[in-house]
């Protein structure tokens, strides 16, 4: 086949999707509550020193040090006043890309200080999806510009599969390559051991703690780990083994978060772009603006933004009750789904075996008919 032709089958496949303008548009609004009450602090690089910086390679080398705390505020301010708007979808391409720049310059500053975090996908969410058509409906855009029928592209949430399947896949090659597979270690009891020697316990510390001597078990882990976090990207082949493989991760995040104390806040909610939000029955809310009016709710959108901020500021504390949640919910939604996906499965192996044999006409008695 040419490379045309590789090119064609490749672009054909990006574009197959089953998302609805109604299941990305409702996902807005959830990434952008769920990122409010989840945005880590930025604020405290400005305080440390300077000769503590040290960015790896990248933009943020560019830098001989923090930048002041005024500027930070007004980066922090600045990414809640965008959060808003994004949830609110006001000129939502131009916010989800903003916001994705803004929200990659202040991880990029807290990671030149040598802790990377597994945060990268909220940093990817609002920028591919801006192009995908999220704020088409439930969206002050709809009123300022409203179209009859939205762009609704699926390449968008085919490609942020394609990233989170790299992401886990750049996490499992090194794995591999370090011997996490070797019989003669345990390295999840490894991890397990030396967080529980630094004293940061989680709900089922004491019952890990029991099995140490259960070396099968720590190896299956070890396994399991690795054959998920490969088998992700091999999964975005197809949506229905992709959504079966996102439903998976949400449990291996929540016992992950129930073991060892690790949360994975931010890719649990890049995973719910691929619910379908939209078969919710929702009561139907109807918008009292008009379109000459939309300059009201951009008022209250940076009148939100600010007080979000300073709600922040004088209680930090807040997100830590957020997140845990958020990882729960996840793993209740993704069990729903496999749920869903087994029942659905019974059924049909059930009709099946139910439905009366189809008569198979011999080659003999056809061709005599012919």
């Amino acid at each position: 086949m040419s490379t045309a032709g590789l090119l064609s089958r490749f672009a054909s496949w990006a574009n197959r999707g089953p998302f609805t303008v109604r299941d990305l548009s409702r996902y807005r609004i959830v990434f952008g509550v769920l990122v409010i009450v989840s945005l880590p602090d930025f604020t405290w690089v400005s305080g440390v020193p300077a000769p503590f910086y040290s960015p790896p390679p990248g933009p943020m080398a560019l830098l001989s040090g923090p930048p002041p705390l005024w500027l930070m505020l007004g980066v922090q301010a600045a990414i809640y006043v965008l959060l808003v708007a994004l949830t609110a979808g006001l000129y939502t391409r131009f916010v989800s890309i903003a916001v994705s720049v803004l929200m990659l310059l202040g991880y990029g500053l807290t990671f030149s200080y040598g802790k990377i975090d597994h945060t990268i996908l909220m940093v990817a969410v609002p920028f591919v999806m801006a192009f995908s058509g999220w704020g088409g409906r439930y969206s002050l855009d709809s009123i300022r510009k409203p179209a009859g029928v939205p762009d609704n592209p699926q390449w968008p949430s085919r490609y942020l599969a394609m990233i989170i399947g790299l992401a886990f896949f750049t996490a499992a090659l090194p794995k591999v390559a370090s011997g996490w597979l070797s019989p003669s270690t345990q390295s999840a009891f490894g991890h397990f051991a030396s967080r529980l020697v630094s004293g940061r316990d989680a709900p089922l510390t004491e019952l890990a703690g029991a099995l140490h001597h259960q070396t099968w078990l720590w190896e299956t882990v070890d396994w399991l780990t690795v054959i998920l976090e490969a088998g992700i990207i091999v999964s975005a082949v197809s949506w229905a083994s992709f959504r079966i493989m996102m439903a998976v991760t949400t449990l291996f995040h929540l016992g992950v978060m129930m073991s060892f104390g690790i949360l994975f806040t931010s890719n649990v909610i890049a995973y719910g772009a691929f619910v379908s939000w939209g078969l919710l029955s929702l009561p139907q809310v109807r918008w009292a603006l008009k379109k000459s009016q939309v300059w009201v709710g951009g008022v209250v959108v940076i009148v939100l933004g600010v007080a979000v901020f300073v709600f922040e500021r004088f209680f930090p504390e807040s997100r830590d009750f957020f997140l845990p949640g958020i990882v729960v919910i996840a793993a209740v939604i993704g069990a729903g789904y496999l749920v869903f996906v087994v029942v659905r499965l019974a059924r049909r192996l059930i009709e099946r075996r139910a439905a009366p044999p189809t008569p198979v006409v011999s080659r003999e008695r056809e061709s005599r008919r012919t």
